[in-house]
């Protein structure tokens, strides 16, 4: 078969046989245009067993276009077993419904392994028109011709070896499913906002790229270097907001109210559950207060003095002698320095919740920040799951993630009992840390 389908009998012939392993990459109208926003152009389809694939054209002003995307769909669905992406997240919001992909990046970055980029694999045309016009011009995929797309893609997949074991260890069905699919439910429902104060504060590059109906929409990254997810998009950072500058009044909401969930003494419970101490009913830093100061009386300023003291202890070396009379202190010392030897030994250490190796460590001062954010996000993503099913038939929406706050767009319809529902999920989380 020629590697241009453009019919309907074309797409028939293509899948009259099934699938084990295939490589599909949606091809959407711009690739800087947030996935909510985009249209699909075209698809790009490989047999992962072969060496060529095919282009199969959607909306694309050089392609007849007969192909329904619904009936490619269907097909995805009953011919196909794995179905490889570069990456799942924003593969969802086209390949809607399916169950069965796979993510890529995900699986290099589990093995960490760095995946190449895939810009790298542009073609002269992609390269120019991208220079060109990304900025201000819808269809910049349109202009590129599919022959283009088809040599870009074919060869990038088949310049990469995928390690198609790790597709069943826990570690990657748990990035692959739960925290990609959390991610990407907060992704797509977008931030409400009111743009004459947006305006004030921030400067997108260009508001079409992630902005409609006056609704933002932001992209969350999971594949970083501390396993905290970054959230970036357009220029503007999400996971940086300041509380300070009154930036976070442009957003709004649908809805009736905001409502705002925080975690409070996140990391040192974290840690506290590692090393087996118990906090009690106190505050954290109140209760290392009282021992430190040697007194039930903890004013505001021993609390934040405390406060300060417990972040400089858990996230650098510069830390005052009498602390580690403070029984948590020297236990975490010992932690400390316990999981920096063993990543000498091994160069990496394991999360005690899902058991992935944490690699990518270059010094014992980022021991536990990085065990800290892996922990924090594994967790944080089965609290984001459980509140996505509480919001299944609701108005309600979880619309933002920090890393110690869920942001909720809330309708009274749905009753004040809802918002006691999802703090029962979020502290039922926080205090088995």
């Amino acid at each position: 078969m020629f590697w241009l389908i453009e019919t309907q009998s074309q797409l028939n012939s293509l899948f009259s046989t099934s699938y084990d392993d295939v490589f599909v990459e949606i091809i959407t109208n711009n690739d800087f245009i947030h996935n909510k926003l985009s249209d699909v152009v075209s698809i790009y389809f490989q047999n992962v067993k072969d060496k060529r694939g095919y282009i199969i054209s959607i909306n694309h002003p050089e392609g007849l276009n007969e192909i329904d995307f619904s009936l490619f769909l269907d097909y995805l669905k009953e011919k196909c077993n794995n179905i490889y992406v570069i990456n799942k997240k924003k593969s969802l919001y086209h390949l809607k419904n399916i169950d069965n992909l796979q993510c890529i990046k995900t699986v290099f970055y589990i093995e960490n392994m760095e995946l190449p980029d895939i810009t790298q694999y542009n073609t002269t045309a992609h390269t120019f028109f991208y220079s060109k016009y990304y900025n201000n011009y819808n269809n910049i995929n349109g202009l590129i011709q599919l022959s283009k797309h088809y040599e870009k893609y074919n060869i990038y997949i088949n310049s990469i070896k995928i390690p198609f074991s790790t597709i069943n260890k826990e570690q990657y069905k748990y990035y692959n499913d739960v925290i990609t699919n959390s991610l990407f439910y907060i992704e797509n429902n977008g931030i409400p906002i009111d743009k004459k104060i947006f305006k004030k504060y921030f400067n997108p590059k260009n508001d079409s790229l992630s902005i409609k109906d006056d609704i933002i929409y932001s992209e969350y990254n999971m594949f970083t270097h501390t396993g905290r997810p970054s959230n970036a998009f357009n220029g503007i950072n999400f996971s940086a907001l300041k509380k300070n500058n009154n930036e976070r009044e442009c957003f709004s909401c649908l809805n009736d109210y905001l409502v705002e969930f925080d975690y409070s003494n996140y990391h040192p419970k974290i840690l506290a559950n590692i090393i087996n101490y118990d906090f009690g009913e106190d505050d954290v830093y109140e209760h290392i207060a009282k021992i430190y100061y040697k007194t039930d009386v903890i004013d505001s300023d021993k609390r934040s003095e405390i406060k300060k003291l417990t972040f400089r202890f858990l996230y650098t070396d510069n830390i005052p002698d009498d602390l580690s009379d403070v029984t948590f202190f020297s236990e975490i010392k010992k932690l400390k320095e316990y999981l920096w030897d063993l990543y000498k030994k091994k160069k990496y250490i394991i999360s005690p919740f899902t058991k992935r190796k944490i690699y990518n460590i270059d010094s014992k001062v980022k021991i536990l920040p990085y065990l800290c954010q892996v922990m924090e996000t594994e967790r944080n993503c089965f609290v984001i799951d459980e509140i996505r099913k509480l919001l299944i038939g609701k108005h309600s929406r979880l619309i933002l993630y920090n890393f110690d706050s869920f942001l909720v767009d809330f309708n009274k319809k749905d009753k004040i009992s809802l918002l006691f529902d999802i703090q029962r999920v979020i502290e039922g989380y926080h205090n088995s840390v």
